[in-house]
C-alpha cells in the first residue's frame, strides 16, 4: 500500500509555484478610411428650402422632387 501512495505522488509530479496566467484576447475594432473621389459639385437652393447638390455640368432643377 505505501508503494501505491508513493507511485501516485510521483505520477502527480511537482506542484508548480505559480501557473502562468492566460492572456485574454481583447477585441479591437479596425477603422478603415477610404478617400472619396474628388469631384467638383454645385448646388441650388430651392424656394421650398431644399438644397440640391450635383456634379458641375449636370444641373438639377427644383421642380424635380
Amino acid at each position: 500500500m505505501p508503494n501505491l501512495i508513493m507511485l501516485l505522488i510521483a505520477a502527480h509530479g511537482p506542484i508548480p509555484a505559480s501557473q502562468p496566467e492566460l492572456q485574454q484576447s481583447v477585441w479591437r475594432p479596425t477603422i478603415t478610411v477610404q478617400r472619396r473621389i474628388e469631384e467638383e459639385t454645385d448646388f441650388v437652393i430651392c424656394k421650398d428650402g431644399r438644397v440640391l447638390t450635383f456634379p458641375v455640368g449636370r444641373p438639377k432643377r427644383c421642380d424635380n422632387p
